[in-house]
């Protein structure tokens, strides 16, 4: 409706991470992203697995396509502090910048 469009491309899908800081931070960056930036948007989401976490990758660009809804004008937009404050409170690494935000998420030890 608003010319929005997510491709992903996701690796270390069956790593487990604290549901809870992937579920709010997940939702909160893709939230941001749509809030900062308005009309038709790409946003690529892309993860990589690494020893002792997993790294989540969020970029937004401005698309050609026509928008079929104008952008919102609720009150209160989300930015990267909020984002920042979720990451904060889960005890993940976050770095946002313009356009896009990097959490890095601890991996959960499996039980043996």
């Amino acid at each position: 409706m608003r010319g929005i469009e997510a491709t992903t491309n996701l690796r270390g899908a069956d790593a487990l991470v604290d549901e809870a800081a992937l579920r709010e931070l997940f939702t909160t960056s893709l939230i941001a992203l749509i809030d900062m930036q308005p009309g038709a948007l790409d946003i690529d989401v892309q993860s990589a697995a690494e020893a002792d976490h997993i790294e989540l990758q969020f970029h937004a660009r401005a698309a050609e396509r026509d928008s079929g809804m104008p952008p919102s004008d609720h009150e209160r937009k989300f930015t990267w502090a909020d984002v920042q404050v979720l990451a904060k409170a889960h005890g993940v690494l976050c770095s946002c910048q313009a356009h896009g935000a990097t959490l890095r998420l601890r991996r959960i030890a499996t039980a043996a």
